[in-house]
C-alpha cells in the first residue's frame, strides 16, 4: 500500500510540474531557442518587440509575442504579425526540441514572392511536413507579388483557419491594387483522416482574369502542401459567379451561376488546343444545370450538357464529331506498340455519366470512326 501510495504522490508530482511549468520558465531562453529553430530550418531571419508567457496550468507553454516578424535574406518582410500566441508542447521542450501545437495570429501580412518559373518563396523557405500545426489568423492580409508580371495581388479577411488540412475555414476578398476580384466564403472538412467530408462555398466574382486565378490558385495549394501543379497549365478568358453550394457528399444545397467567356487552355500533357471555352452554369434550385458548355479541341466543337439533382443523382454528357484520328492516336496510343500508321481521318464520341456520385454511378463512352 505505502508504494502505491509513493508511485501516486511521485506521479501527481510530476504532472503537477509537467503542468505548472509556464509558472516558472523563463521567457527568454525558449523565445531564442524558438527563433534560432526557425532560423535554422528557414534561412528566415526572426525579431520580436516583446514577448511574455502565458500562465496557465496546461501541458503547452504558450509564448505571446509583440509584433513579431519573418524577414527575407535580404531583410525585406516575409511575414509581420501584431500579435502571436504559439503553444508549445511541453514534453519535447524539455528535451531540446520544438513541437507546435497551435498559432494564433492576430492582424498577420504575409509576403509571397511568384517567381518567373511559377514557384514561390513559401516553398524556397519553408519545408512543410506532414504533421502541420494548426493556424488561426484574424484580420490578415496574403500578399502575391508576381515576378513576371510586376503585378501585386493579395487576400485580406476577417478569418483565415487551417487545422491540420481536416478543416479549413476563410472569408475575404482577392484585391489586384484596390479593385476587388473574388469575394469568398469557404468552411470545408476534405476529410482527408476523418470521416467527416463536407463543404460550404461561396463566392462572387466579377470579369475576373482566369490566368491571374489560376496562377495564385497554385500558390494557395503549394501553401497548404497540396500538390496540383497549376503552374504548368495556361489559362485564358474572363470568369463571372455568384454562387453558394452546400454539400456532405450525399445532398447537394446550391443557388447562384456561373459564366465563362472566351477562354482557352494548354498544358503539355493535352493533345489538343482547347480554346472558345463558353459556359453557363447555373446552380438555382438545389441543382447543377449546364445551361452551355462548349469549347473548340483542335477546332473541332465538344459539347457538355446535362444537370446534377440535390440528391447527386447525375445524367451529363459530353459529345463531339469530327476529332482529327492521327492527333489522338499520337497522343494516347502506346509509341512503337502499335501495328499500323494513321494519316489521316476523323472520328466521333460520345461519354455520359449516370447515376448517384456518391456511391453507383456509371460512364459509358463511344466511339465511332
Amino acid at each position: 500500500m505505502k508504494k502505491i501510495l509513493l508511485v501516486f504522490f511521485i506521479s501527481a508530482a510530476a504532472l503537477g510540474f509537467y503542468c505548472s511549468f509556464s509558472y516558472f520558465a523563463d521567457i527568454n531562453n525558449y523565445k531564442e531557442q524558438l527563433f534560432q529553430e526557425i532560423e535554422k530550418k528557414t534561412g528566415l531571419k526572426a525579431s520580436c518587440e516583446n514577448a511574455e508567457l502565458k500562465k496557465a496550468f496546461s501541458p503547452y507553454l504558450t509564448l505571446h509575442l509583440y509584433h513579431t516578424g519573418l524577414l527575407y535574406p535580404d531583410n525585406t518582410k516575409f511575414i509581420q504579425i501584431k500579435e502571436a500566441d504559439i503553444s508549445i508542447k511541453i514534453l519535447p521542450l524539455l528535451m531540446k526540441k520544438i513541437q507546435i501545437k497551435n498559432i494564433n495570429l492576430k492582424r498577420p501580412i504575409l509576403n509571397i514572392i511568384i517567381y518567373k518559373n511559377f514557384s514561390n518563396s513559401i516553398e524556397k523557405y519553408l519545408k512543410i511536413n506532414d504533421i502541420i500545426p494548426d493556424i488561426f489568423c484574424r484580420d490578415y492580409k496574403i500578399k502575391f507579388n508576381d515576378e513576371t508580371s510586376g503585378k501585386v495581388f493579395y487576400l485580406e479577411g476577417r478569418i483565415l483557419d487551417i487545422e491540420g488540412l481536416e478543416h479549413i475555414k476563410a472569408d475575404g476578398a482577392l484585391f489586384e491594387d484596390k479593385k476587388e476580384y473574388i469575394r469568398y466564403e469557404a468552411d470545408i472538412h476534405p476529410g482527408l483522416n476523418s470521416k467527416k467530408r463536407n463543404f460550404d462555398l461561396k463566392a462572387k466574382a466579377d470579369n475576373i482574369n482566369i490566368e491571374n486565378a489560376v496562377k495564385l490558385a497554385g500558390a494557395v495549394l503549394k501553401i497548404l502542401n497540396i500538390n496540383a501543379p497549376l503552374n504548368e497549365i495556361r489559362a485564358e478568358g474572363i470568369l463571372n459567379a455568384d454562387f453558394q453550394i452546400k454539400s456532405d457528399f450525399k445532398k447537394l444545397d446550391s443557388s447562384g451561376r456561373i459564366e465563362l467567356n472566351s477562354a482557352s487552355i494548354t498544358h503539355k500533357t493535352i493533345p489538343y488546343p482547347i480554346k472558345d471555352i463558353n459556359a453557363d452554369i447555373n446552380f438555382s434550385s438545389s441543382r447543377i444545370k449546364i445551361a452551355k458548355a462548349q469549347a473548340a479541341v483542335n477546332n473541332t466543337p465538344v459539347q457538355l450538357s446535362g444537370q446534377i439533382q440535390s440528391n447527386l443523382n447525375a445524367d451529363l454528357k459530353l459529345y463531339s464529331e469530327g476529332l482529327d484520328l492521327k492527333t489522338a492516336a499520337a497522343a494516347f496510343l502506346p509509341k512503337n506498340k502499335f501495328p499500323f500508321e494513321i494519316k489521316n481521318g476523323t472520328f466521333n464520341f460520345v461519354s455520359e455519366i449516370k447515376g448517384n456520385l456518391s456511391k453507383d454511378y456509371k460512364i459509358t463512352s463511344n466511339v465511332l470512326v
